[in-house]
């Protein structure tokens, strides 16, 4: 199963676990990977992708470097420091 890349390319990913990030992104989009199982080794394997998450994967390898880096520090970010559920305030 090579999905459009080389021999060589699959050896750097076996040999060091490094893989890019418009790789890590195909992998997610065809196969329905979990994201953050793939780079975080967190959560389930697969996943069913709702047409926002297609909608995010597809953008995001669109973007410049710089921009990339910008959304996944935001998105690591918010993964660090979920919103509280504000339906479970029984202050109101």
């Amino acid at each position: 199963m090579s999905m459009g890349y080389s021999g060589v390319h699959w050896n750097k990913i076996d040999g060091n676990g490094n893989a890019k990030e418009s790789f890590v992104i195909f992998v997610c989009r065809t196969y329905h990977v979990n994201y953050d199982y793939l780079v975080y080794g967190e959560g389930s394997m697969f996943n069913t992708l709702s047409l926002l998450d297609e909608q995010i994967l597809n953008t995001s390898s669109k973007l410049s470097k710089c921009n990339k880096e910008v959304v996944l520090e935001f998105a690591e970010f918010i993964r660090l420091n979920p919103l509280e559920d504000s339906s479970s305030d029984k202050s109101k």
